[in-house]
């Protein structure tokens, strides 16, 4: 048994240093474009964002807002505002959720418009 345990932590080891090397690899793409650098497409932040982070207000709530009790669930299909049901007919889901029932809902809660309205809903095709 005794032989077995050194084999056992000299394996233990080796799998710990495969495991934590490739872990540090990093295989993304590093871009430059207009002074910045970017990686996978993403802004890599300066000390001047962070400045600019640092004087962003904090949001001072109420206290009624911080006991308030907020409802298990909404169902927003029962308010005038969310457009009736549709059937798509092609590759327009993405349309269909963003803006046929999502930007529609908020627009018309906005303006206070029923949904049910031809001329209150918006598209699902072509919003380019």
């Amino acid at each position: 048994m005794k032989s077995l345990i050194p084999g056992l932590l000299l394996t233990l080891i080796f799998t710990c240093s495969v495991i934590f090397s490739t872990a540090q690899h990093f295989d993304g793409k590093v871009e430059k474009k207009d002074g910045k650098t970017f990686v996978n497409g993403l802004p890599v932040f300066t000390d001047s964002d962070f400045e600019a982070f640092q004087s962003i207000p904090e949001l001072k709530l109420p206290e009624e807002s911080k006991s308030r009790n907020l409802p298990e669930s909404v169902d927003n299909s029962q308010l005038p505002y969310f457009r009736p049901i549709f059937d798509q007919v092609a590759l327009e889901c993405g349309q269909a959720s963003g803006v046929a029932y999502t930007f529609t809902y908020e627009i018309n809660r906005l303006r206070d418009l029923p949904a049910n309205v031809p001329e209150n809903q918006y598209v699902t095709h072509f919003v380019y």
